[in-house]
């Protein structure tokens, strides 16, 4: 088994916690006069307003820089730049390892990270630890809150106060709050790419009162029916763009039309070179904002993830409802694609057993689950059948509400066998399943499961007669308010729609 290294640093600013709300994160490696970026991939942000983070590398790539020097690098959104003090890795190890007195840091860090004792450093196991404390005075000069420069409507920007105003009287300690936006359909047709823009700047808007803790897209960013897979590919960098300029995390669904796979009709299958894969996915509307998500240990493009917050103790469970099996017919089409085949894969079904559920050991943390679509048809989608391996997400999350044991398997291309057992750890709250694709608003409360499931319509409004173009109602979002205390949700509609109060 490959050793991994497991490196725990602090950035302070004259000795208090810095915040990493909005900036990005670099680490610099100088090796023969060169510099070396260490990937994002390799960095999590594991306390955004404690200035916490880890870096994990394999033993091959520390053995290759253990006696260079490094520096923690910040960006933000304006350009700004910050480079704390050099350190090096053997230093920082050689420091862990001999001192006796060293103070470990109590907060907590994903229980999938275990953080090893010194006497484990000490005794050569195969994780090692380092503390950094990187102070930087001058960060005063480091700005973090310029301008957005974004060129709003006065009825938007109003009606924006107004929804604010409504999350703000309803909000406590108690809560936490994400704007929700699904199926942009981000397309040229009807020139409707330029309004989603707006709809975005929007949700941009709302987030400078500082009331949200995070944004959700909740997929099908395009329509997919582009001949060319370039032209979407490019509409995706241009929304993650205008996301970007968010100072809150903002977490990225993956929808059954962004694969592009529309671009051929019923019964046809697509070709994989015309396929938005998940690396070009991933790269474009995933990897601008990771900042602390939890993917899979064995996929760190993993369009699944999970988000700690810390402050609010909830976990974030981000799925991926169009996960499926790359296989190619004998004519060089897909079997399995976005457009009619919806489901679960076999490993995420694994990943949400073994790292997302099982990993959330803290008694006192709740759990918000996030998919573009739901578990099943029936209630909930209204579609042709259920998603593939929709009753194992389903068996799992109700195994771990209860604090129960739950076991079940699927056969064929998607097919797991799951064994799981949730009774050490105790019931647990699901605060609600966020979802979108329907283009329909509706809730239920399935009583064979026992949590709100939310449906949010779709934010384009292209075609529809009652979103009147050039008013509040051609918009449509959520800002969501889940209550952990008392259970309650409540979904404040931003644009076309009514809000919604669920118990």
């Amino acid at each position: 088994m490959p050793i991994t290294y497991i490196f725990k640093i602090f950035l302070k600013k004259n000795k208090l916690p810095l915040d990493l709300t909005g900036l990005s994160i670099t680490l610099i490696i100088f090796k023969s006069d060169t510099k070396l970026l260490i990937a994002s991939d390799y960095i999590a942000v594991t306390d955004v307003l404690n200035g916490e983070l880890l870096i994990r590398l394999p033993s091959q790539k520390l053995t290759s820089i253990y006696d260079c020097n490094a520096q923690i690098s910040l960006n933000s959104i304006n350009t700004n730049e910050i480079i704390f003090p050099e350190f090096t890795f053997k230093s920082a190890i050689d420091n862990v390892v001999k001192s006796s007195k060293l103070q470990l840091s109590n907060r907590e860090v994903p229980a999938n990270s275990v953080t090893p004792s010194i006497n484990a450093v000490t005794n050569n196991i195969s994780k090692g630890l380092l503390q950094v404390i990187c102070n930087q005075p001058g960060y005063d000069d480091f700005k973090q809150n310029a301008s957005l420069n974004i060129d709003l409507q006065q009825y938007v920007i109003n009606d924006i106060g107004r929804t604010q105003a409504k999350v703000a009287d309803i909000s406590s300690n108690d809560t936490i709050q994400f704007a929700f936006a699904t199926d942009l359909h981000a397309d040229d047709y009807l020139n409707y790419y330029d309004q989603i823009q707006t709809h975005l700047k929007a949700v941009i808007e709302i987030q400078k009162y500082g009331i949200l803790d995070f944004i959700a897209i909740g997929g099908d960013l395009h329509s997919g029916v582009y001949p060319d897979k370039e032209n979407p590919k490019g509409k995706l960098s241009e929304l993650a763009k205008t996301l970007k300029a968010s100072r809150i995390p903002v977490l990225v669904l993956h929808g059954n039309h962004d694969d592009n796979s529309y671009y051929v009709s019923e019964p046809a299958n697509p070709v994989l070179s015309n396929i938005i894969t998940k690396k070009e996915w991933f790269n474009r509307v995933i990897r601008p904002f990771k900042n602390g998500e939890i993917h899979d240990t064995e996929d760190s493009m993993s369009l699944y993830y999970y988000k700690d917050f810390y402050d609010k103790k909830i976990r974030v469970i981000c799925l991926d409802s169009t996960d499926y099996p790359i296989i190619i017919n004998s004519d060089g089409t897909m079997k399995w694609h976005g457009q009619n085949f919806w489901g679960y894969g076999a490993r995420q079904v694994q990943w949400l057993q073994s790292e997302a559920l099982n990993t959330l050991t803290r008694t006192d943390w709740s759990v918000i689950v996030l998919s573009h679509m739901a578990t099943r048809n029936t209630d909930l989608m209204f579609n042709k059948y259920n998603p593939y391996n929709g009753n194992l997400i389903e068996g799992l999350l109700k195994a771990f509400m209860n604090g129960t044991d739950f076991s079940s398997s699927t056969s064929g291309d998607y097919g797991v066998s799951i064994n799981a057992n949730f009774k050490s750890q105790g019931p647990r709250k699901i605060l609600c399943y966020v979802y979108g694709h329907t283009h329909t608003d509706q809730t239920n409360k399935p009583i064979d499961l026992g949590w709100n499931f939310i449906n949010t319509s779709c934010c384009y409004s292209a075609g529809i007669k009652a979103r009147t173009k050039n008013t509040t109602k051609e918009d449509l979002w959520d800002v969501i308010t889940c209550d952990k205390s008392t259970g309650i949700v409540d979904c404040t509609r931003y644009g076309y729609g009514e809000d919604r109060h669920l118990l």
